[in-house]
């Protein structure tokens, strides 16, 4: 493996980055793929020595994985952790002195973990539009999410043709977080772009205290107390409702619909308890149908 030098903006898309690495030429003409990982360097070079020439491409990768035991800081330029990615080329090359990035061509990244958006009323641009004062969100809190997760997709659960994940990677031993917080100071509409969490299999835990789920604090008509609500990741366009998976590279919309009273009077009786007058709808879809990626500077289309 090699570390990327001289990285910079290409002065294109938003997405696009310039690099310079240093390849091995191949041995015997032998061919190989070239496997790219973002923003993991630290984690790659703690398990170097574990790397194996006896050992599949995969079984290297599953050693690289990260921890997700805290807060992603994705916002406060304080602690700032960038995203991890994975990516890989389609196909192999015999590697020469005259291999040029053309040569090899596009190799699509896909980012190890979901992020999740909550709001309330979100409407057509992305944009919480709120219930005025009829309600107000104070926190947002994660439980059951998993403290570590795997740079790279199992090869079974990832669409290669399509570049998507079907099924969550989990790291061989992993273990559920406590609960993972953010606090909207002032209470507000939501909390979009900052929530980063690794892979669950909810639909293989499914027990309702087990499965990663949002618990809501906030304010109801005017109340000084706060009230709590769960909310679980379910796929409302089947009759029963039917579990969601975090998959890597997916984004999860929760759009907060409407609020018709309080919610339980603390965060660990709503957590145990079912969801009560709060009505959301999720949406989720992966990120990798957006390839194309228009930015000004300021808009991003």
């Amino acid at each position: 493996h090699t570390h990327a030098t001289d990285i910079n903006n290409s002065g294109g898309s938003v997405n696009e980055k310039e690099f310079r690495a240093m390849l091995v030429k191949s041995p015997g003409n032998k061919p190989q793929r070239i496997v790219i990982l973002a923003n993991l360097r630290e984690e790659i070079d703690n398990v170097n020595n574990n790397f194996l020439t006896n050992m599949t491409k995969e079984e290297n990768l599953k050693e690289i994985t990260f921890f997700s035991s805290d807060v992603w800081n994705t916002t406060s330029p304080d602690d700032f952790r960038p995203l991890p990615m994975w990516g890989e080329s389609e196909s192999t090359f015999v590697l020469t002195d005259n291999t040029t990035s053309d040569d090899i061509g596009k190799i699509y990244m896909i980012r190890s973990i979901a992020r999740v958006d909550v709001g309330i009323k979100i409407n057509a641009n992305g944009d919480p539009e709120g219930l005025g004062d009829l309600f107000k969100i104070s926190d947002i809190k994660l439980y059951n999410t998993n403290s570590s997760g795997t740079a790279a997709p199992h090869m079974a659960n990832y669409d290669n043709q399509n570049k998507k994940v079907t099924a969550p990677s989990l790291p061989e031993s992993v273990t559920p977080n406590p609960v993972l917080g953010h606090e909207l100071t002032p209470p507000g509409d939501g909390l979009m772009r900052s929530i980063y969490i690794s892979e669950a299999d909810n639909i293989q835990v499914g027990a309702h205290e087990d499965i990663t789920c949002l618990v809501i604090g906030g304010y109801y008509n005017y109340a000084t107390n706060k009230s709590w609500y769960r909310i679980d990741f379910l796929d409302k366009s089947v009759n029963d409702g039917t579990l969601l998976n975090i998959l890597r590279n997916h984004r999860y919309r929760v759009n907060i619909t409407s609020v018709d009273g309080p919610g339980y009077d603390d965060e660990d009786t709503a957590f145990r308890s079912k969801s009560v007058n709060m009505n959301t709808e999720i949406v989720a879809w992966d990120e990798g149908d957006l390839n194309e990626i228009v930015f000004d500077g300021q808009y991003q289309l």
